[in-house]
């Protein structure tokens, strides 16, 4: 059975769309630099990026699955400069 990346429980999402090490550091730079972010917002950008990173047929999220999913938020990490601009673009 499939089940649904909006369907999963926190502790789901937690397992199925941890993202890669490189992925991880820019989400905790997100919440320790970016004010205003709830819980909810944080697991929003995390199933948005697990669903990018199944689009692009990625085992897990990673750093531009999860600059994908912010910019769609209309967020940007603080201190991220460019880095992630070209992986954050849409798929051609």
């Amino acid at each position: 059975p499939y089940i649904l990346n909006a369907h999963l429980d926190g502790d789901q999402l937690m397992a199925f769309a941890r993202p890669d090490k490189e992925g991880e550091k820019m989400l905790n730079k997100l919440v320790t630099q970016q004010t205003g972010l709830t819980a909810r917002g944080f697991n929003r950008i995390l199933r948005v990026a697990r669903t990018v990173a199944d689009l692009d047929g990625a085992a897990q999220p990673n750093a531009g699955h999860i600059a994908t999913a912010l910019m769609w938020r209309g967020l940007t990490p603080i201190g991220m400069g460019d880095k992630y601009a070209k992986t954050a673009t849409r798929r051609q």
